[in-house]
């Protein structure tokens, strides 16, 4: 027998956000009959848009908003309001996604003149080159933060599409405009996996100047590098199911 999917909730039903128990007509003082949260807590005014809609975009409110996803994802997507302006919301992703890129593109590089055999003999000097190696290396940087971001940005675009198809599957009112704005603001979450790769790949490079002797643990510094690939995946993994989590059953 085929499956039937179950019936999305109306735009306008007001959802317990604990459960996703219909709670339109129940009194708001009372608990919710499904799960017995306060139903107050599920009112669309307990949502709001994040500092860097409300404000004036700029440098405080966008580290100020971001500070407040990385240290206490949940606690930001629970109060967020599902609907609002995409375009500050896709600003705000684009400047997440342009940091990230760089931190990647520098990192492959980096890492690129450390594995490539020609360049490992002079690699303790590279910072004193000639100007059109710099060049060359600016290029190179550029380049790889191109395709970092690309990546990251097609990534993302299939992830909200997957998303709110797997949504509507399950009856679950989870249009794809509130999956793409979820994932705008998901998207500082990239910078602490940007951060920790460049920091992990810039600290080999300047151990390896300042003694030599380390790169024959070379082997060590990959597993590393594959350790943190797994823990990064994770990490974006856990803190995207929060803010679906937090918005699955989201009023207003």
């Amino acid at each position: 027998m085929a499956r039937v999917a179950p019936a999305i909730p109306e735009e306008t039903a007001l959802l317990c956000e604990k459960c996703g128990y219909i709670v339109s007509g129940i009194p708001q003082d009372s608990l919710c009959p499904e799960c017995a949260a306060p139903i107050v807590e599920s009112l669309p005014e307990a949502r709001r848009p994040p500092d860097w809609e409300r404000e004036k975009a700029g440098f405080l409110s966008f580290w100020r908003t971001t500070a407040e996803l990385i240290f206490v994802p949940g606690r930001f997507f629970r109060s967020m309001a599902p609907r609002g302006e995409m375009r500050r919301s896709a600003k705000f992703a684009r400047w997440h996604v342009w940091l990230t890129s760089f931190l990647f593109g520098g990192a492959a590089y980096l890492h690129s003149m450390w594995a490539w055999p020609g360049l490992r003999k002079e690699q303790a000097t590279w910072v004193d080159r000639p100007f059109w190696e710099m060049l060359v290396g600016s290029i190179m940087v550029t380049i790889f933060s191109i395709i970092a971001y690309v990546m990251l940005s097609v990534t993302t675009a299939i992830a909200s599409r997957l998303t709110a198809w797997e949504a509507a599957y399950r009856g679950l009112r989870l249009p794809r405009r509130v999956v793409q704005r979820a994932l705008h603001y998901h998207s500082a979450h990239y910078l602490p996996v940007g951060l920790l790769t460049f920091g992990t790949i810039w600290g080999y490079q300047l151990l390896i100047r300042k003694f030599p002797y380390i790169d024959q643990y070379a082997v060590r510094y990959l597993y590393v590098l594959c350790g943190e690939v797994i823990i990064a995946a994770g990490y974006l993994f856990v803190t995207y199911w929060k803010g679906m989590r937090n918005l699955m059953y989201a009023n207003g």
